[in-house]
Order: C-alpha cells, then sequence, then structure tokens
C-alpha cells in the first residue's frame, strides 16, 4: 500500500474511532523522549560501572570463573558480547556508559515488545501497547544499566509471558522453547532465579492437557541451550574456582532475615495498607460487575492510590513494584472465567511471587529486593487493571462494544502507573547529585557523553589524567578500595582477582593473584576516601611498591620488580 492510499483510508475512519490509537501513541512518544531525556544524566563509579567493567575484563581477554571471582560475572557473560563489539568497532572506551544505557534502552523495549504481542491477542491494540510500556519504566535502583538486576528481572518477565502464549487459547507450540532460554538466561544473570525458573517447568507439565512431555521438553531444551553455551567455561574453570565464587557471594550477600516467615511479613510490609483492606477491595472490584461502567473511574482511582502511597527515592520503584506485584490477583474477581487471565495467574504470578522471596531472601538487601522477582507481577498488575476495565466496558457497552468515545479513558490506569513510574525515576539519582546540580557534560573518557556534578567530573578526570601518565600496553592495573569505573579508563587489564575490589574480601587471596601478575610495568591506585586503616594490601604495597603521584583523589603506587620465583 503507497503512502497516497494509506492516507486515503486513514481519512474514511471516524475521527473518533482514531482517538485511542492517536492517545496510545502519544503516551508512547512522551514516554520514549522522558526516558531518553534522563539517560545521560548522573555517572556512578560503583555499580553501573562494575556491571560494565567485568564485561569489559572478559572483552580484554580475561577468563570468566577463573581471574574473576565475583558472582555478579555471569550476568557479564550476557553484556560481554556488545561490549567486545563495542571496542573493536570504536577502538577505545570513550562513550562506552552511554552505550550501554543504550543497551539497556533496546533490552527493555524488547520486553515491552514481548508483552504487547502476546496481550494483543486478547485486547485491542492500543490498550495492549499502553500496557507494555510499563516494562520500560522500571530501572532497578535509578540504575540505567545492563547489570544482573535489570536482566534478571527482565529474562524472567520476558520468559513468562511468552510461556503463557502455549495456554490460555493460544497453542503457540514455539513458546515454551523460547520460555525456556528466555528463564535459561535469567538464571544466568540472576542464578537464584533458577528456582521460579523450575517452577514454571512443574507449572508447565500441570497445564498441558495435551502432549505433556513433549511440551516438558521444549521448556527445558530452552534452557538446556543456555547451560550448553555457558559450560566449558564451568569446566575450564574447575570445583575451586567455582567454589571461592560462591564463598565470597554468601560473604558479601548474607542471607537476610534468615527466617522465611519474617521475609513474608516484610515483604507486606511494603503495602501501605492494613490487611482488611485487600479483601475490602477484592469486594469493590466484584461490586463492579454491577455497575460495569463505573470501572473507568473506579479502577483508575484504584491505580492511583497505588502510585501515590509511597514516598520518592532512588528505591520507591521497587516499593511500588512489590506493592502492584501483591495486588495483582485482585483482579481475578472479575477475569477468573477467562482462560487467557487464568493461565497468566499460573504461569505469570505464582513464579513471580517464588522469585520475589528468593531475591529477597538471597540479597544483602532484604525484602526491598522482592521487587526483582515480583517485576512479573508488577506487570501482570497492570495487565489485570486493563483487561478488567476493557472487559467491564464492553459489558456495559450497547451490544457488548465499547463506546469509541470513551475508549481511550481505559488508557488512564497503565498511564497512571507507567508515568507515575517515570517521575520517580527522572527524580532520583544513585550515588551522584541531584538531578538539578548535574550541571557538567563529560566529553571525554568512558563517561563521554554523560552530565554530573563538578566534583564527580573531577574525579574523572583526574582518573583519565593518571592513565595518560602511566599507561603502559604490558602492564596491568590494580584500583581499590571500592572504585571499579577506573578499569574502564584503560585497555590495561586488571590486576586483581576481582574489578570491584572491597577490604571484605580474602585479602590473602588478592595479595596471592596479585604477586603473580607483577611484572614490574603497572601500577595500583588507592582511593583516598574508600578505606579506613590499612589492610595487607597496603601493606603489601608501601613495603615493595614505589609511591608515583598524589592526587587529590587518589594515590598512584607503581609495581615493585617482578615477583621472585
Amino acid at each position: 500500500m503507497n503512502l497516497a492510499a494509506l492516507v486515503e483510508r486513514l481519512r474514511k475512519i471516524p475521527p473518533r474511532e482514531l482517538a485511542a490509537p492517536v492517545s496510545a501513541i502519544g503516551c508512547t512518544a512522551l514516554l520514549l523522549v522522558g526516558m531518553l531525556r534522563r539517560l545521560p544524566l548522573s555517572i556512578d563509579f560503583t555499580d553501573e560501572s562494575f556491571s560494565t567493567a567485568l564485561a569489559y575484563r572478559f572483552a580484554l581477554g580475561d577468563r570468566p570463573f577463573i581471574d574473576e571471582i565475583n558472582s555478579a560475572q555471569t550476568a557479564a557473560l550476557i553484556l560481554t558480547p556488545f561490549v567486545w563489539a563495542f571496542i573493536k568497532l570504536t577502538h577505545s572506551t570513550a562513550g562506552i556508559m552511554l552505550f550501554t544505557r543504550l543497551l539497556f534502552v533496546v533490552f527493555r523495549l524488547a520486553l515491552a515488545a514481548t508483552v504487547f504481542a502476546t496481550l494483543k491477542r486478547y485486547a485491542s491494540w492500543p490498550l495492549a501497547l499502553v500496557t507494555s510500556l510499563v516494562c520500560l519504566v522500571f530501572v532497578p535502583g535509578s540504575i540505567p544499566n545492563i547489570g544482573y538486576n535489570v536482566l534478571g528481572s527482565g529474562f524472567l518477565a520476558m520468559g513468562a509471558f511468552v510461556a503463557v502464549r502455549r495456554f490460555g487459547g493460544a497453542r503457540d507450540r514455539r513458546a515454551l522453547f523460547w520460555a525456556g532460554v528466555c528463564n535459561g538466561l535469567a538464571t544466568l544473570a540472576y542464578p537464584p532465579l533458577l528456582v521460579p525458573a523450575a517452577l514454571l517447568g512443574i507449572v508447565v507439565l500441570l497445564l498441558s492437557e495435551k502432549e505433556v512431555l513433549s511440551a516438558f521438553g521444549e521448556y527445558v531444551a530452552g534452557g538446556a541451550l543456555v547451560v550448553a553455551c555457558v559450560a566449558p567455561l564451568l569446566f575450564m574453570a574447575g570445583a575451586h574456582n567455582l567454589r571461592v565464587m560462591v564463598e565470597l557471594g554468601t560473604t558479601l550477600a548474607p542471607k537476610a532475615p534468615s527466617k522465611l516467615f519474617d521475609l513474608v511479613l516484610a515483604i507486606w510490609a511494603h503495602s501501605p495498607v492494613s490487611v482488611w483492606v485487600l479483601p475490602a477491595l477484592g469486594v469493590v472490584i466484584a461490586a463492579l460487575r454491577i455497575r460495569p461502567a463505573w470501572a473507568l473511574w473506579v479502577l483508575p482511582l484504584f491505580v492511583s492510590a497505588l502510585t501515590l502511597a509511597f514516598p520518592a527515592g532512588v528505591l520507591s520503584q521497587f516499593s511500588v513494584v512489590i506493592y502492584a506485584g501483591l495486588f495483582a490477583p485482585l483482579f481475578l474477581v472479575v477475569l477468573w472465567d477467562q482462560p487467557f487471565c487464568r493461565a497468566l495467574f499460573f504461569v505469570v504470578w505464582v513464579p513471580s511471587a517464588i522469585a520475589g522471596l528468593v531475591t529477597a531472601y538471597t540479597s544483602s538487601n532484604g525484602e526491598i529486593n522482592a521487587a526483582i522477582g515480583l517485576f512479573p507481577g508488577s506487570i501482570l498488575f497492570v495487565v489485570y487493571e486493563a483487561l478488567a476495565v476493557e472487559r467491564l466496558a464492553r459489558e456495559a457497552g450497547p451490544d457488548g462494544v465499547v463506546d469509541a468515545r470513551v475508549s481511550p479513558l481505559m488508557q488512564l490506569g497503565p498511564a497512571i502507573v507507567i508515568f507515575s513510574m517515570l517521575a520517580r525515576y527522572s527524580y532520583s539519582v544513585y550515588r551522584d547529585g541531584a538531578v538539578q546540580d548535574l550541571t557538567v557534560a563529560v566529553t571525554s573518557g568512558p563517561f563521554r557523553g554523560l552530565s554530573t556534578t563538578p566534583e564527580h567530573a573531577a574525579v574523572s578526570a583526574e582518573v583519565e589524567s593518571i592513565f595518560q601518565k602511566y599507561e603502559r600496553p604490558d602492564g596491568k592495573v590494580l584500583a581499590y578500595w571500592d572504585f571499579p569505573a577506573a578499569y574502564l579508563f584503560t585497555k590495561m587489564r586488571p590486576a586483581g582477582n576481582t574489578v570491584w575490589m572491597t577490604p571484605l574480601a580474602d585479602q590473602g587471596a588478592l595479595v596471592a593473584y596479585y604477586r603473580g601478575r607483577i611484572n614490574g610495568a603497572g601500577f595500583s591506585m588507592k582511593l583516598k576516601s574508600s578505606a579506613k586503616g590499612a589492610t595487607p594490601l597496603d601493606h603489601f604495597l608501601e613495603s615493595s611498591g614505589h609511591e608515583l603521584e598524589a592526587t587529590p583523589s587518589f594515590l598512584v603506587v607503581g609495581e615493585p620488580g617482578p615477583a621472585p620465583r
């Protein structure tokens, strides 16, 4: 169809029927503009840089599970091919952090497209489009990058919304294989998510009415493909290195709280209402079957209460996601008779609820990290709200048809969630100044293209200056403590056994690894403000190295000569 024919076809559509598509496309454009405007603001020398530094280390040739002992490296394996391609094309790391932030947007768009493709089979496409946009706006910790939280929660949600295509009347035969691939990647990014991934396999067995073993085999085959790609790396690493990685992970991320019952109560405490409100809201939603026309206003008000219940802040999105995930099944009081909605409950919500317990239990952040596992459930909250409003609107309309003049109102609930989450993200910053203080544009180095405070810009310039003076291709660099960003400024490979050096790790193993890689050409740089008191590493460097420079933020020490054999 040529452009003229398309224009003529659009002119024949009554204006009232264009209202819903136009509002849906407008919401999409406005959200993308908001996300892209926020994307270059702030820099983080720790968590965000760490995710990219891990992948960069492997792109330079270091060996996973051997040279690197941090358990977060499994997520970096997914990012490594993209970082490797960036380095090969640009021949530097300049702008690499902006590049990985753009990857974050692309990944979230892929998730939104997955949810949209699933939902549009059961709802009008404008409503499905607006609803799927919720996938874009959850930015864990206001860190818009490809880390284990983003990859784990994203692939878990993607796998669930792909798997549900096999049930609820759709019978998509390829869905379970791709769901297995997605959950395999979720487990690779965030290993404890193996539990909900396995649970989904059990759900597949229970829901498959015919060809049960075939359906289960397809799901397992998808996960096995991911295992087959990673298995050679695990085999080369050996049991000892893998045990060291697990031991470090349990040291840095103790299981808290220790009792599962306490954990459940702590997660529920994030809901800003008393226990009695839950059945009361269920009664209100059920009562809408008597007055279905009211749903266009009542349910968005319910959603508004969700979005306004928590104060703003870096972790406020976590609380909203937990709340939405817990409350999603409420809508089943008007949706349970629909096979697709029942399938969504078993395939999406049940594994997500277990995933919330798992991510909270295995994280040092405790119950707040339940949001990572509950992310698919929070998407389901918005999906259920949209489906409930559309169904009730049809029941209220003449002959079961939604009045085109009010159809845009069905998008109100999802839009409230989306733009409130965007506002929370837009005005919260992780480990940098307030948004209004991010006034300095970084023009060189890995943070090129990002804006930050004058103080952080000065630190970035310091690091760049240090490498301009002392970088040697045949040497290695050691950056400590808690400053993984340093490795992104150079092609020198890390001299430590992890790119996030922390005094809590095994100092003996660190010094032993470092001593084995000394050749006299490298240097170490210590962030002055990051450690209190001396450590075994400090003692070793002070006794055997030689000071090169002391900048306002760093102490730079040259390597001693080659280690004796």
